[in-house]
């Protein structure tokens, strides 16, 4: 049985490759399946450990790759090596206890967390002084929320700011002044299918 992923280009300032994004796929359309989400997690997990191998999909990049609430939980970015994968915290996340603690073990071993889909709350400040990553959805943010954003980078300047779904040169321009560093989006590249 054939193993289905997609990948897409995560750039920097100078739109050098930063990282691929991983993304599920349940076949050779480069869709994401109507699939749970959890289930997507664990087969690209699976996926990746014995099909196609991080190296083969990101070229000594970073990986980053999707996880739910149950599979941070789990433990099972353990099972991925800590100096090729990004931890996206998925926007369904609920900003808890139990979560803190898993994401914060993750971070003292070396993981490199990002909040993805970012929207702020106040709940997440916790959670600002152990991620390195926030991803931002251009075509979902309002302007007030980019300001937050803005205060929220001010007071933890660690943080490096990405924003997804850029799709032509003015919004990368208009993000890159905003003080985003990390872009990602079709302007740059569609998702490539592996199999």
């Amino acid at each position: 049985m054939a193993f289905f992923a997609a990948r897409q280009p995560i750039l920097d300032l100078e739109k050098r490759i930063f990282g691929y994004e991983l993304l599920f796929r349940s076949g050779a359309e480069n869709v994401f399946p109507d699939v749970d989400p959890e289930k997507a997690t664990s087969n690209m997990i699976e996926g990746l450990q014995l099909d196609l191998g991080l190296d083969k999909m990101v070229a000594g990049s970073l990986a980053f790759i999707n996880f739910t609430e149950k599979s941070i939980l789990q433990a099972l970015p353990n099972l991925l090596p800590k100096k090729q994968v990004v931890i996206e915290i998925l926007e369904d996340v609920s900003p808890s206890k139990s979560v803190y603690v898993q994401l914060k073990k993750l971070a003292i071993e070396g993981y490199i967390l990002a909040l993805d889909d970012f929207v702020h709350d106040a709940a997440w400040e916790p959670f600002y002084k152990i991620c390195q990553i926030i991803k931002v959805d251009c075509k979902a943010i309002t302007t007030l929320e980019l300001e937050k954003i803005g205060e929220l980078k001010l007071r933890h300047p660690h943080i490096k700011l990405l924003a997804e779904k850029v799709e032509s040169y003015d919004e990368f321009l208009l993000y890159k002044s905003k003080g985003f560093e990390l872009f990602q989006g079709y302007f740059f590249s569609k998702p490539e299918m592996f199999k």
